[in-house]
């Protein structure tokens, strides 16, 4: 009878499971972050499974680091923030329109429209950093607001 040691097992099983999810981040599509539809995309979708450590890896380098040391700090804090855009966001998981605008920054940035609903548009603020875009802020502005902003394009 053959005897298979529990190290052994245990090891094969491991370099089995390491061989899968190789083969599953392998076909994982690379987010572009020359798109600023797909990178507010990418921030709704990481946003509704809550995967805020992705998030904050697309913030501006110094808006990235502040939410680092926040969460490392106080974990929390960063659940509870990111808690109140996913309220905001609801069941929505696309942006439909983008409008060009000035960010808080004052740098050209990009306004992602995720909803309007009466006189209110939940907005996603991306900034461009060389060439790519970065997630900034979201909120909600007026619908007034919103349409004064130059129109650059409906996403499908």
């Amino acid at each position: 009878m053959l005897k298979v040691r529990p190290l052994y097992i245990l090891l094969f099983s491991a370099v089995i499971a390491l061989t899968l999810n190789a083969g599953v981040y392998a076909q994982a599509p690379q987010l572009d972050r020359s798109d600023p539809a797909a990178v507010a995309n990418a921030f709704l979708e990481a946003l509704h499974v809550e995967n805020y450590s992705f998030i904050i890896d697309l913030m501006p380098k110094a808006q990235m680091e502040e939410y680092r040391t926040i969460a490392a700090n106080n974990p929390t804090d960063i659940n509870r923030i990111f808690g109140k855009d996913k309220e905001k966001a609801g069941k929505k998981t696309r942006v439909t329109e983008l409008r060009k605008m000035t960010t808080f920054s004052g740098t050209p940035g990009i306004a992602a429209k995720v909803w309007k609903k009466g006189k209110e548009v939940y907005v996603i603020i991306l900034s461009k950093e060389g060439d790519k875009y970065c997630y900034e802020n979201s909120l909600t502005v007026t619908s007034k607001l919103y349409k004064d902003l130059t129109f650059i394009q409906k996403v499908k």
